[in-house]
């Protein structure tokens, strides 16, 4: 009961019914997250086999952009955390509201608990937006890097050419098609790394929640 007495039950009530929902887009991301890791790794190694040299050149290109876009996962991870305070405030100013009603009419205080459960329905809808915002961002940041980096690499190739012999234009084609086929499971990986990082202090909370321990009585 301890631990029950020192929290506000609107924050348990947000706890069960919204992080876990973030939860479960949190270990979709996780199942799109793995196999595009995968992906990439084998993609770059069939890329090393065809010409190690031009993949010196382009795989740094798609590693250099993950890290250049670093700031959007960090964006994202701070926004999480805002909409998880969000929701935590609204749903508790609501279930006070809900559960204190009569209080609330006795004193008079209507007007006062509508504009503090406006001001928490703003707070929602701000964090959502900053974290949707930091999610839609990193999509078309990743789209443009790839198409960059794909243009190095188009680049390049024709400048190696020379040092494939008779099937240099074969494999070169070869190498770009894998290559863009690469960047593809690249973005994946990194959109899914965007939304791990946005759903990871939902989980947390879930996470703490289900460990709590504390006294029986």
């Amino acid at each position: 009961m301890g631990y029950f007495n020192a929290q506000r039950f609107g924050s348990i009530q947000s706890l069960v019914t919204m992080n876990t929902q973030y939860v479960g887009a949190l270990i979709y991301s996780c199942v799109i997250l793995i196999p595009s890791f995968f992906s990439v790794v084998i993609f770059t190694t069939m890329l090393f086999f065809l010409s190690w040299k031009l993949t010196l050149f382009a795989v740094p290109l798609v590693v250099l952009a993950s890290f250049v876009l670093k700031r959007t996962t960090h964006r994202t991870n701070t926004a999480g955390k805002g909409a998880d305070a969000a929701f935590q405030n609204m749903s508790s100013t609501l279930l006070d509201m809900l559960s204190g009603m009569k209080v609330v009419r006795l004193f008079n205080r209507e007007k006062e608990m509508i504009v503090k459960f406006n001001s928490e329905v703003d707070s929602v809808k701000q964090a959502v937006f900053s974290l949707d915002k930091a999610k839609a961002v990193a999509s078309p940041l990743y789209e443009f890097t790839g198409v960059a980096s794909l243009a190095v690499v188009m680049f390049l190739g024709s400048l190696f050419l020379e040092h494939y012999g008779q099937f240099s234009l074969q494999i070169l084609l070869v190498f770009l098609f894998i290559f863009f086929r690469m960047i593809i499971m690249a973005n994946s990986f990194n959109n899914s790394r965007v939304l791990f990082a946005g759903y990871f202090q939902f989980l947390g909370r879930v996470y703490r929640f289900i460990e709590e321990t504390g006294d029986l009585y």
